[in-house]
């Protein structure tokens, strides 16, 4: 299996984006035990709540013209061929549910060898609503557990990996910093991580802008949940 990501800003302009947070809202509200759309509950500390709406374009307008309209133009684009809309749905993020833990689309599309997942944020990404990492250099199906998420045990992996870009292997080199002397050998430098919007995928070498902290800053908070389940 072979695992492109890619992220896109801009993907839709702000009439749309208005346009989808309002459609979000109606259709969480929608009626429980319709035949016709499905919302799935899961079990939280708050007890039972909606975590997804099935079938959703095919019960609303709105949500329809995005699907056929900016997403399958992204994902026809993306894969240079003419795209079928497979399946839509809204993901909600409960407290305590297990919308804040890994996923992995494969396994939702047995047989079908060639498939692009567009995830559209509806808010904004912060780490309060659990933000999107990508994991990159992932070829296989994950174990998941009764949930269906990721592992515990492999999620935690992952993000050891994640972290590992930023600190110094037993060469006392940092990934993050590829070949750069500077910043890997002068005492003035060595110490002050930059955070870049990617990574090589075989060096792990910080690419694109670096002159802010970016999204990839969020690698703190998972150093900091991993002290707190120590």
């Amino acid at each position: 299996m072979n695992a492109t990501e890619v992220v896109r800003t801009a993907l839709l302009d702000a009439a749309e984006i208005d346009g989808l947070q309002s459609f979000a809202a109606e259709v969480e509200a929608w009626p429980t035990g319709s035949h016709v759309w499905g919302h799935y509950a899961e079990h939280t500390s708050d007890g039972p709540r909606i975590c997804r709406t099935e079938n959703v374009s095919a019960c609303h307008p709105g949500i329809a013209s995005l699907v056929s309209g900016s997403l399958r133009r992204c994902a026809a684009a993306a894969l240079g061929e003419p795209v079928v809309a497979f399946k839509d749905k809204l993901n909600y993020k409960q407290p305590g549910g297990a919308g804040f833990s890994p996923h992995q689309d494969k396994v939702a599309y047995p047989g079908v060898e060639r498939v692009m997942s567009i995830l559209v944020a509806i808010d904004d990404c912060r780490v309060e609503s659990g933000c999107l990492w990508l994991s990159g250099d992932v070829h296989d199906v994950l174990p998941v557990d009764d949930r269906g998420v990721v592992r515990a045990d492999i999620a935690d992996s992952l993000t050891a990996r994640v972290i590992a870009l930023f600190l110094r292997g037993d060469d006392g080199r940092r990934p993050v910093f590829g070949g750069y002397a500077l910043l890997q050998e002068d005492p003035a430098w060595r110490d002050l991580i930059l955070f870049h919007e990617y990574f090589h995928a075989d060096t792990g070498a910080g690419l694109g802008a670096s002159h802010q902290t970016g999204w990839t800053g969020l690698v703190a908070d998972l150093i900091m949940r991993r002290r707190r389940e120590a």
